[in-house]
């Protein structure tokens, strides 16, 4: 999964967390499951766990990415030892965010 992916899914999470910022104020259009206990504070509140999870994910690959990138800048002629950056990176790169759809899957039900 690259980078532009991950931004992507960052953008629906955040839209996410949005949708169901709630319930005394906010938009409330949808609801959460109860993952995490909520604010002593604020009666009613569902922390956004899973978007926030999700979006901790897709900035991780997209961390990920960027090493990737830099080691193209750190070679020296034909030898370069990045290639456990490389590799390493890319594993971890496509797992992150697999992990978060899949717990979204999970508690969503979708």
């Amino acid at each position: 999964m690259g980078a532009q992916t991950a931004r992507g899914l960052i953008r629906f999470a955040k839209d996410l967390r949005l949708m169901a910022s709630g319930p005394h104020c906010g938009l409330s259009e949808l609801r959460l499951p109860a993952v995490q206990p909520g604010s002593s504070a604020i009666p009613g509140k569902i922390n956004p766990i899973l978007p926030e999870f999700m979006i901790h994910m897709a900035m991780t690959a997209c961390g990920r990415a960027a090493a990737i990138r830099m080691t193209q800048d750190h070679g020296e002629l034909d030898y370069s030892p990045w290639q456990w950056v490389v590799i390493v990176n890319l594993l971890d790169m496509m797992a992150l965010p697999d992990s978060g759809i899949s717990s979204l899957r999970r508690y969503l039900r979708l």
